[in-house]
């Protein structure tokens, strides 16, 4: 599955929600997997498949 800006994406996130930079790096691959996630459920969702 696609993973190319999920890392910008995530850091995108956490910024807006007010986390500071050092916060990032210990949650930023779990909003980016969280994203891929959603992202491959939503295609399936759309595409038909359950």
């Amino acid at each position: 599955w696609d993973e190319r800006r999920t890392t910008v994406e995530a850091h995108s996130i956490l910024h807006a929600s007010g986390k500071r930079m050092k916060q990032h790096k210990k949650t930023v691959d779990a909003v980016a997997a969280t994203l891929i996630l959603e992202g491959y459920l939503t295609f399936r969702r759309r595409s038909g498949c359950e």
